[in-house]
């Protein structure tokens, strides 16, 4: 169903995801994802005969799952299925996972969430200051809990429970309101469910690496079709010097004819660190570079200038790059830009897609995305460059389960000769202006843009906007709620 429409402004609620610690997803604030068992994906499959907007990029994608891997997710104070009644305020520190807490002393306070899987957990501070809650699970008692503690500690499981079915459950935290010291305290919210993980990969070829360096040697290497990347964090050098840890995913890869995954030992295990260096690229794929899948990795501590901490093409003399698939990729606030204002310069991204030689970037899946933008990125996916430049951009894109929080703008497209975009499945909280932007250069729109299932909340203008008027021609909603 179409979400409600005032102006240009569609209407939603959200929820946002970052990593940190093994791998955080945001929620407005942040959100963690750890494997508890560690997954090991399995073979790359072969490319159907023909692809098209649902499915791109399914060549060296797709895996047969064949057990289950129970993964945390850790939700900050601020997701959207939180429901708060009394009186909470925010509070911030650097030891808050997200930066923030959301605390009260009013007795009979309390703070109710529902989540599927098969235990939960919840994290806050302790302290002299700190109170008891009770814990309420389907509405029954569990447990009163005490924060209290000599020593403050910002971060500390408070209360966890497992389950062994997975179901949908609520919970109630409900504050006591402790004479003396009653502040209670919510940091995050971890669920632990379960997901279908694939087989060991029987046949092929595996590698693992422990250093850039190893990485794109394995890579070049066209007989390998798995690269394992030893947990750990990695400098990596901006992407078009092309140093020896520089992931530039250019000309020596291009020549590669069978698919590579690329991925993390541990879904979110393994973080490029910049160094707090800029003129990022973090990671590039250029050139021809293709039928790669990159699965599990964060970016941390860049800053992206004029470009995206990762990117799709960008250079109108070089072939495009195609067939790639990026999944569980954590953008982390670390990474920075100057999008400091709704009305600034939309410039530093955390996903750019740009221009290539025809037929330009094509057939590019990405999948459990999470944007922490507070580093004033000015957007989650940018899609500019192409024909305003006598070239091309992308087309055939699926972009599944994206968590965007603090960006400029999360989703934009401004270039004419993108066509057969998807964006399905996606939550998007506080964007400093819009949460969807959709515009063109010339007479010329693009074609077959889709948004489906895409909530947002706390935008600074609107949830949704183009110059082009409020149903612009090119672009179809569905079953969205955006504000």
């Amino acid at each position: 169903m179409r979400g409600s429409t005032n102006g240009t402004q569609r209407v939603s609620s959200g929820l946002a995801l970052i990593p940190s610690i093994a791998r955080i997803a945001v929620a407005a604030a942040i959100v963690l994802t750890v494997n508890d068992a560690a997954a090991t994906l399995g073979p790359p499959s072969s490319r159907p005969a023909s692809s098209g907007p649902s499915a791109p990029g399914i060549a060296a994608t797709e895996f047969i799952p064949a057990s289950t891997a129970t993964v945390s997710t850790y939700y900050s104070e601020s997701w959207s299925r939180i429901v708060y009644r009394g009186t909470w305020s925010l509070a911030s520190s650097s030891g808050y996972l997200g930066g923030r807490v959301k605390w009260t002393r009013q007795k009979g306070a309390s703070a109710t969430f529902s989540f599927t899987g098969v235990g939960f957990a919840w994290i806050g501070p302790v302290g002299p200051t700190r109170g008891q809650a009770r814990i309420y699970v389907g509405g029954q008692y569990v447990k009163t809990v005490s924060m209290y503690a000599s020593a403050y500690v910002a971060r500390h499981t408070i209360f966890s429970a497992s389950y062994s079915t997975q179901r949908t459950r609520t919970v109630t935290i409900a504050v006591v309101g402790t004479a003396g010291h009653p502040t209670v305290a919510i940091d995050a919210l971890v669920v632990r469910s379960q997901v279908a993980v694939a087989p060991p990969l029987s046949g092929g070829k595996i590698v693992n690496v422990s250093s850039i360096g190893a990485l794109k040697q394995a890579l070049a290497d066209n007989t390998v079709d798995q690269i394992v990347v030893a947990d750990g964090t990695y400098h990596v050098s901006p992407s078009n010097q092309e140093a020896s840890d520089s992931l530039w995913i250019g000309n020596a890869y291009a020549g590669r004819t069978r698919p590579v995954l690329v991925r993390a030992a541990t879904i979110g295990g393994v973080t490029f660190d910049g160094g707090g260096g800029g003129a990022y690229g973090g990671l590039s794929f250029e050139a021809g570079a293709h039928d790669q899948t990159w699965d599990g990795f964060n970016f941390a501590n860049m800053s992206a200038v004029s470009t995206g901490i990762i990117e799709i093409g960008g250079y109108l003399s070089r072939a495009a790059p195609h067939h790639l698939t990026l999944r569980h990729i954590a953008i982390l606030s670390t990474c920075t830009g100057r999008a400091t204002a709704a009305t600034g310069s939309t410039w530093d991204h955390a996903i750019y897609v740009s221009q290539a030689l025809a037929p330009g970037p094509h057939d590019l899946l990405f999948e459990d995305i999470v944007v922490h933008g507070e580093g004033n990125l000015a957007s989650a996916f940018h899609f500019y460059h192409g024909a305003d430049k006598g070239g091309l951009n992308a087309h055939d894109v699926v972009i599944r389960r994206l968590t965007v929080t603090g960006t400029q703008q999360a989703f934009l497209i401004w270039e004419p000769s993108v066509f057969n975009v998807t964006l399905d499945t996606a939550t998007i909280t506080n964007a400093k202006a819009y949460a969807i932007r959709y515009e063109t250069i010339g007479s010329t729109t693009p074609t077959g843009i889709r948004i489906n299932n895409v909530t947002s909340t706390g935008s600074g203008y609107q949830g949704f906007f183009s110059t082009l008027g409020s149903e612009p021609p090119g672009i179809t909603f569905s079953n969205d709620s955006l504000h």
